[in-house]
């Protein structure tokens, strides 16, 4: 899938929490998808707490390049509810063109500003679309099998929210 490597750094500011993301030079960067000129940023935020991380928050970004500016799809989940934030918690956006106006204020709304409600959306799922949609390449042949096998274990794992 990529021969790029997810690194856990700690956040400064929350002693508990750690970042998981690809880095270059102390700055988090999208891995490069074989197969594709696409690319995948990861950044996925946890709390550890006693002997479990707990996901605080993420964000994959599937890419057309490097810039952030060509995404064409964005996975984002908040475990907690900012202030003033009406938007479910879990949500998918997608960068997609209205070809037919309907009028009113859903016409006049960038698609790619919605926020399509999701549960939270694991990781291994986001791999498994890459794989079986946008061609990208497995490291392994066994990489449905590996990805059955992990989520089994995130489903296990996984809190409420």
């Amino acid at each position: 899938m990529s021969d790029a490597r997810l690194t856990l750094l700690p956040r400064p500011h929350l002693p508990t929490r750690f970042l998981i993301a690809c880095v270059h030079e102390a700055r988090p960067v999208s891995l490069a998808l074989h197969r594709t000129g696409l690319r995948l940023y990861v950044e996925h935020e946890v709390d550890a707490v006693d002997d479990k991380a707990h996901t605080a928050s993420y964000r994959y970004v599937l890419q057309a390049d490097e810039p952030h500016e060509s995404w064409l799809v964005r996975w984002e989940y908040l475990r907690e509810r900012p202030r003033g934030y009406p938007y479910a918690l879990g949500h998918l956006h997608v960068r997609a063109r209205w070809t037919e106006p309907r009028g009113g204020d859903l016409a006049a709304k960038a698609l790619q500003r919605l926020h399509l409600p999701t549960a939270r959306v694991a990781f291994e799922l986001v791999l498994r679309d890459l794989i079986a949609e946008w061609g990208v390449a497995p490291k392994s042949d066994r990489w449905a099998e590996l990805l059955d096998d992990s989520l089994a274990g995130f489903e296990q794992r996984r809190t409420a929210t």
